[in-house]
């Protein structure tokens, strides 16, 4: 994989989720090497590829919009499953990416 398509996949998979979302959303691999996907100003999750879900939550808000983020940041990696499943590759694999 090439390091220019694992920056393409980053942006893709943020404008997916910023769509599912309908607000700015980033991604990027935490120290725990679970995907971590930041929304709206200082939330953030931390998900499990495996089980497809959160296992870390940093939120300030109410439950029931949580829930509701958390649902649809699960659709959207259930919907493009390659695409993030690629993209936690080349995030473990950062020093194999060729130039």
């Amino acid at each position: 994989m090439l390091r220019k398509y694992a920056i393409n996949l980053q942006n893709t998979c943020e404008r997916l989720l910023s769509g599912y979302l309908g607000t700015d959303c980033s991604v990027c691999l935490s120290l725990s090497g679970k995907l971590k996907i930041s929304f709206h100003v200082d939330d953030h999750v931390l998900w499990d590829m495996e089980s497809n879900s959160a296992c870390f939550i940093k939120y300030f808000g109410y439950y029931a919009d949580l829930t509701a983020e958390i649902e649809k940041i699960s659709k959207c990696v259930s919907d493009y499953r390659k695409h993030f499943d690629e993209l936690v590759w080349s995030y473990e694999h950062i020093k194999e990416l060729e130039e």
